[in-house]
This record gives structure tokens, C-alpha cells and sequence, in this order.
């Protein structure tokens, strides 16, 4: 902070330079003073703000469903704003990553509709401080049409598998790769 005085007998020498490091606050203060050439010094006058230096935190994650992405987040509690840009997980450029904003606002949750199934999508989610500092997190998400079991759901039984309709389909191919562990079906 820099402050200024005036003095129109002897002129200002001197004003205070004060520094503010900390903590947040939402009335933080500073007191400067001047003197003059005669040596006389103006009582403290203090100068009023907020200041905030902690950057906000964001966590995210997304559940993947038919054309759709719902992407959920965490933000902290200096969180004044959270907006996401959607970009294709392919894109090369710096411009072309970033993608375009398809949501802006308060909330915990954003449903990303009219998606292109099988396709890769990068979210950037951003959290915004009153003070304009930011954090971000990336998510990376495929719609598709099967939607139960969840993809990488860990499962302690065989899977009864769900998927949304295809409009003129008679019939479905179903792919599995079991990994971690083998279902064995037996009957009377």
C-alpha cells in the first residue's frame, strides 16, 4: 500500500509504504502515516479491504451414461464460482484442449447432454476465488450406452447388464473382458 499526504506549510517528506501478507480476511486493514519537512507526523489513518491469497481447491469426477456425462465436484469453501469447458480428448492445440464452456455457476453437479456415445471428451473444471485465483481439474469421460454395470465397477457377482435401446435394433453384441476375477455359471 502506498499512502499520500498533504502539507501546504512545510510540504510532505515522507509517506508510510505498509505491506499486508495475511491472513485472509474480509476487512483486513492497513495504517499509514506521513511527515512533513518540519517533522510533524499525521495520526495513523487506516485504509480498509478484503484479501484473499488462498487459491481455491476443486476435486472432480464423472459417471458415463447414454449421450450423457455427469460430471460431480468438490470445491472449497472459497469457491465463488465453478465453470467447465468440454473439449474432444484428441484436440492438439492449446485453444482446441481448452474446448468451450458449457457450464458456469454455484452448484455441485452438471448433466452434459447430447453426447456422442464411444466418443472421448476432456472437462476442464474450474473453481474461482472471490480474488480471481483459480484451480482446476481435468476429467476425462466416454458416453455409452451401457450404463450397469459401471465401467471399472468392481463386482462380487455376475453382472446383470443394462443398456439403453437402440431405435431399429433386432439384436445386441456383447462384448466382456473379465479380469480380475472369473464367474462360472452352474445348473440343476
Amino acid at each position: 500500500m502506498t499512502f499520500q499526504g498533504v502539507d501546504a506549510t512545510s510540504g510532505v517528506a515522507a509517506c508510510s509504504v505498509p505491506a499486508y501478507a495475511g491472513p485472509d480476511s474480509g476487512a483486513a486493514s492497513v495504517a499509514g502515516t506521513s511527515r512533513d519537512n518540519a517533522g510533524n507526523t499525521s495520526p495513523a489513518q487506516p485504509y480498509g479491504f478484503k484479501y484473499d491469497a488462498t487459491t481455491p481447491t476443486i476435486h472432480a469426477s464423472s459417471s458415463e451414461l447414454n449421450e450423457t456425462v455427469v460430471l460431480r465436484w468438490t470445491a472449497s469453501s472459497n469457491t465463488k464460482s465453478v465453470s467447465i469447458h468440454r473439449a474432444p480428448a484428441f484436440a492438439k492445440s492449446t485453444r482446441a484442449k481448452l474446448g468451450r464452456r458449457v457450464y458456469e455457476g454455484g452448484g455441485k453437479a452438471f448433466r452434459d447432454k447430447r453426447l456422442r456415445n464411444g466418443v472421448s471428451y476432456r472437462y476442464t473444471v474450474f473453481a474461482v476465488s472471490r480474488a480471481g485465483l483459480v484451480d482446476s481439474a481435468k476429467v476425462e469421460a466416454t458416453p455409452t450406452p451401457l450404463f450397469s454395470p459401471a465401467r471399472n465397477a468392481l463386482l462380487r457377482r455376475p453382472p446383470l447388464l443394462r443398456w439403453a435401446p437402440v431405435r431399429g435394433a433386432t439384436y445386441y453384441n456383447v462384448q466382456s473382458d473379465v479380469t480380475a476375477r472369473r464367474f462360472s455359471a452352474s445348473g440343476r
